[in-house]
């Protein structure tokens, strides 16, 4: 299965268009999620097959993981290269600023 990398890429960076400060009840908000995970769903970036003699639901999100994993590649590159830094380095730092994260929750 070749994988539309690009336009599910293209698609999560719509992601950004969400004001995180208004909430999720947010009528733009919600328009807005509605309309990247229908994108999301056309481009097949994941699927799902159920099984009835099992009642088990098997999720493949490999297209989806492929684009995320592909902006965030392209990110870290881009910020170690413009703060003078090893990308190895750049990811130091975003598992620092997720350890916070999860602290907060």
């Amino acid at each position: 299965m070749k994988y539309l990398t690009q336009p599910i890429a293209d698609a999560l960076l719509d992601l950004h268009h969400i004001d995180i400060a208004a909430g999720a009840e947010d009528d733009g908000n919600n328009h807005a999620m509605e309309s990247i995970t229908s994108r999301l769903q056309q481009l097949q970036a994941f699927s799902g097959t159920f099984n009835d003699e099992t009642d088990e639901l098997t999720l493949d999100v490999t297209p989806l993981l492929v684009a995320i994993a592909t902006n965030q590649m392209f990110l870290i590159q881009q910020l170690a290269e413009a703060r003078g830094l090893s990308q190895d380095a750049v990811r130091f730092e975003l598992r620092q600023f997720l350890e916070t994260l999860a602290q907060e929750a």
